[in-house]
């Protein structure tokens, strides 16, 4: 596990099974594991999702990263970055 990734510190993965053996979502049908992290400059708690194997063209992941960015729900927690 990564102790830092980007501007994000203090990696906890948020099921314990996931520590070791990712799982493969139904959602991105790539393996993905789910971190709580602490943000440096805001030390404000996020979720962070790791997509393990996900290659896309630079133009179609740029094209997914804003829509999915406009996407606002209640129920949804919104992307607000991507790295890579």
């Amino acid at each position: 596990m990564p102790e830092r990734v980007g501007d994000y510190y203090n990696l906890m993965p948020l099921d314990s099974s996931q520590a070791n053996v990712p799982h493969k979502s139904r959602t991105f049908r790539y393996q993905t594991i789910s971190y709580k992290a602490t943000h440096t400059r805001t030390n404000a708690i996020c979720y962070l999702k790791r997509i393990m194997g996900c290659k896309l063209p630079t133009v179609r992941l740029y094209e997914v990263v804003e829509t999915w960015k406009k996407l606002i729900h209640a129920n949804i927690v919104q992307l607000r970055e991507v790295f890579l």
